[in-house]
């Protein structure tokens, strides 16, 4: 019961549940290093860069960006399409800082305020998806910034010294989001395990408590007959003790056709009735007319009861079995020609917006009952 896109639903809602608060501290994280590290550093060198209204500019991006993906991020509306362009944004930001810098105040130098920041917005908008997408950027990030340093002849060795420090504490953050995701993956194979056994439950309860039920009808009709016939009591050449008979083995045809899967089930289990009068010799011609909806069982059994019981028991050897549709109602009828063994009178059930009129005129007989919807 339980397929591969549910599992897989299973596991990413898991992993998405017990990783947003991770990501989170992320965004808690990137706010902190731009407002209480990267501002300062900015505004304490103003005089420093090349261009001060670019680097405000380029400042002012990489919060829009970090506070658009906290929102996203929070109400879990982050698509690829949008991290992807969020990604561009933060990269080219960065390489906009960087190259502001004058050489002489490079990345060792608390000038270059967007080093420390980039490596945390990467993480925020990829570890999510891809743990190995979030380290191959902060290696780009430092690749980039080590090459820069040796194509404008600074000393790498200074950027070494607080590449590593940044550096150490996003991998560890990154392999902390990388054993989350694999806890993630156990958490949502115990969820999963756990419906499975949830759902075998269910069923066992439901499959248990239908056979009661259909076993409760049958040890109210089946069972005495069964009895008289297992004992003797029984008289077989009286008519109306061998239409009770028929009766009954087309009212268990009928319970047997419930458990199966079709698309309507009203008409499979009229067939079934219709099938044990075609055994006796009564040729049956069935139509369906106009779309119905599908009856709950109960309702089908009283809709199907007073034909299997005319069906049964007619002493004709044709008749004509119909299922009408309409907006507000289901109708199953018989029309047969002779006299049935046992009566099947009008009624309107108790438990069930179910009518049942049977006309008799000129040897023709007709039972419809009626479910109003």
């Amino acid at each position: 019961m339980t397929g591969e896109p549910v599992d897989s639903t299973v596991r990413d809602l898991t992993i998405s549940q017990l990783s947003r608060g991770f990501r989170m501290a992320n965004l808690v994280i990137v706010l902190v290093t731009l407002l209480g590290l990267a501002l300062p550093s900015l505004l304490s060198n103003a005089a420093v860069y090349h261009s001060f209204a670019v680097q405000v500019v380029v400042f002012t991006a990489q919060v829009l960006v970090a506070v658009i993906a906290g929102l996203l991020i929070r109400h879990e509306r982050l698509g690829t399409v949008t991290r992807w362009f969020l990604l561009f944004v933060s990269v080219a930001t960065y390489l906009v800082a960087t190259t502001g810098v004058p050489a002489s105040h490079q990345v060792a130098q608390e000038t270059d305020w967007s080093f420390g920041v980039i490596g945390w917005l990467g993480m925020l908008l990829l570890l999510d998806r891809t743990v190995l997408g979030a380290v191959l950027l902060l290696s780009g990030v430092n690749v980039f910034a080590a090459g820069y340093l040796i194509a404008i002849g600074e000393d790498v060795l200074r950027f070494a010294v607080g590449a590593i420090l940044v550096l150490g504490f996003q991998l560890a953050f990154a392999a902390a989001a990388g054993t989350l995701r694999r806890f993630a993956a156990s958490a949502s194979t115990a969820v999963r395990d756990a419906q499975r056994l949830r759902t075998a439950q269910a069923v066992a309860d439901q499959v248990q408590s239908d056979r009661r039920a259909r076993y409760t009808g049958l040890a109210e009709t089946t069972v005495p007959l069964l009895t008289d016939l297992a004992t003797g009591r029984t008289d077989l050449t009286d008519e109306r003790t061998r239409a009770r008979y028929a009766v009954e083995a087309a009212r268990m045809r009928r319970l047997f056709a419930e458990t199966d899967e079709v698309p309507d089930p009203l008409v499979h289990e009229l067939k079934a009735c219709v099938d044990v009068a075609e055994r006796n010799g009564v040729a049956v011609h069935m139509d369906t007319w106009g779309e119905h909806p599908v009856p709950p069982v109960e309702i089908r059994r009283t809709l199907i009861e007073p034909v299997m019981r005319t069906l049964a028991v007619i002493s004709g050897t044709t008749a004509r079995v119909t299922v009408l549709g309409s907006g507000n109602a289901v109708t199953v009828s018989v029309v047969t020609e002779g006299v049935v063994a046992e009566e099947v009178t009008d009624s309107t059930a108790a438990d069930a917006p179910v009518t049942v009129r049977t006309t008799t005129t000129d040897g023709m007989i007709w039972v419809e009952a009626t479910w109003w919807t």
